[in-house]
């Protein structure tokens, strides 16, 4: 590396340009003050003619290329943690709710509720709500409506042809009971077709899902073990026991024994009249 580059790299171009100016005024202030001069006297250049050549020197070096990047320099200390800021200034006050009743008149008629008010605001009136009616005028099933239910009945300890006997439950409860020839029951294995039960043209369902037409109850048995005949050993009859049919409420399904161990389960479906 020469003698200007190492300069150069050590004191960039413009410590460089001072320092040859420096250079060259320190050097041709004593070179031309001592050789130049005219019948015996020296001749001294003026500095403004110094600093134009030592100018004229500098401006040769000033477009040089600048040296490679330095190393990065290593990351300075992480400062002091500041000081706690001040204590914020209060909030304001919340609002307060008071409540108090409501009037029929300030319920439009009902009779009546709760008013809210906000400390220095508006009130807001909370009613009760009217009381509603009925789903269903009276209270009965509405007609061409149907409900469905399951049922299920077990006595393992049951004594051959004694009678077994399990309650099914309207929740919502018929406008009339229901006569013997309007109830039917399907044995397991009935699947909803005439080809399964002829006679059951009013009970188009399955024990999956039950239906009735109107005006009819139909059961549906997945299951019914130890069981005398199926239709001869059952009986389905009212609850108030006026005989076979289904009361308004429900009906009672009974079973006569085979043997010990009797137990059955299934569906039912009512529709309305």
């Amino acid at each position: 590396m020469s003698l200007y580059e190492r300069m150069h790299a050590k004191l960039g171009t413009a410590g460089l340009i001072v320092a040859v100016c420096a250079l060259v005024l320190s050097l041709l202030g004593g070179a031309y003050a001592a050789t130049s001069s005219k019948k015996g006297k020296s001749k001294s250049l003026t500095t403004a003619q110094v600093k134009k050549i030592a100018k004229q020197e500098a401006m040769k070096y000033a477009n040089s290329n600048p040296g490679a990047p330095g190393a990065n320099g290593t990351n300075g200390t992480p400062g002091e943690k500041g000081e706690k800021g001040d204590k914020g200034d209060p909030g304001d006050n919340g609002k307060s709710v008071t409540e108090a009743g409501a009037t029929p008149a300030e319920c439009a008629g009902v009779a009546g509720g709760v008013k809210y008010t906000l400390e220095g605001g508006s009130t807001t009136t909370v009613c009760d709500g009217k009381e509603g009616s009925p789903w269903t005028a009276g209270g009965t099933l509405p007609a061409n409506a149907t409900e469905t239910g399951g049922w299920v009945i077990q006595d393992l300890a049951a004594a051959t042809f004694s009678k077994v006997s399990t309650a099914i439950s309207f929740a919502i409860p018929l406008a009339t009971a229901l006569p013997a020839s309007k109830v039917q029951y399907n044995a397991p294995g009935y699947d909803g077709s005439a080809k399964s039960n002829p006679a059951q043209e009013h009970c188009p369902g399955t024990v999956a899902a039950p239906k009735a037409a109107a005006g009819y109850l139909c059961v549906y048995a997945s299951v019914a073990e130890n069981v005398n005949s199926f239709i001869a050993g059952l009986v389905i009859e009212k609850l108030d026991g006026t005989g076979e049919g289904a009361s308004t409420t429900g009906a009672l399904l009974s079973f006569l024994a085979e043997s010990s161990g009797l137990f059955g389960t299934g569906t039912w479906a009512v529709t309305a009249p």
